[in-house]
């Protein structure tokens, strides 16, 4: 089963009482689909790949789940405000997406690198693949004080603030001599 970060579940009950847990369909599967000249077969198919697990359905609750699997996986094409408001929203979000920004400044150092596996990483192993790219390009991309490459900032680590101050201030500790001295830790 293919996940993205974009990838919505969805639940769907039967007028028996089943229910069934499907997820929307990727592009290339979208692709296959189309391409599907019976709208039986279509619908089934979808219900196939689209199920994530559930109770077993018959041939009409198959037929109407895989329409609805479709129809989920296509409503943004079909509606040109919630395409918009999709739009804009991705916008503003990867703005603020700090794995966006990461994956940013490992492209720019790595070019061939695909965006594809990238995202299928953890946040840890984005990290390590960053401090990888800082080691490699001799930049800094990470604001820490235990850096030790030169002072180049490529995006800066906000301050974490508390009531108007930072929650540590920059006195040259380590982050673990910080928290054992703070009360809150």
């Amino acid at each position: 089963m293919n996940l993205t970060r974009n990838t919505k579940l969805f639940r769907a009950y039967s007028e028996s009482g089943k229910t069934a847990i499907y997820k929307t369909l990727s592009i290339s599967e979208l692709s296959v689909i189309e391409k599907i000249e019976s709208i039986y077969h279509k619908n089934e198919f979808a219900y196939q790949i689209g199920k994530v697990s559930g109770d077993d359905m018959n041939f009409f609750e198959e037929q109407q789940i895989g329409k609805q699997i479709i129809n989920s996986s296509l409503i943004l094409f079909e509606n040109q405000n919630l395409f918009e408001l999709t739009i804009d929203e991705f916008r503003e979000t990867l703005d603020n997406d700090a794995v966006f920004t990461l994956i940013s400044n490992i492209i720019g150092i790595m070019p061939n690198v695909s965006i594809e596996y990238l995202l299928s990483l953890t946040y840890e192993d984005i990290i390590e693949l960053t401090v990888f790219c800082e080691k490699i390009s001799n930049k800094v991309i990470f604001n820490t004080t235990a850096s030790t490459a030169p002072t180049q900032r490529l995006n800066p680590t906000p301050e974490i603030v508390e009531e108007g101050k930072t929650f540590f201030q920059d006195d040259g500790k380590s982050l673990q001599e910080k928290m054992k001295e703070s009360e809150k830790f």
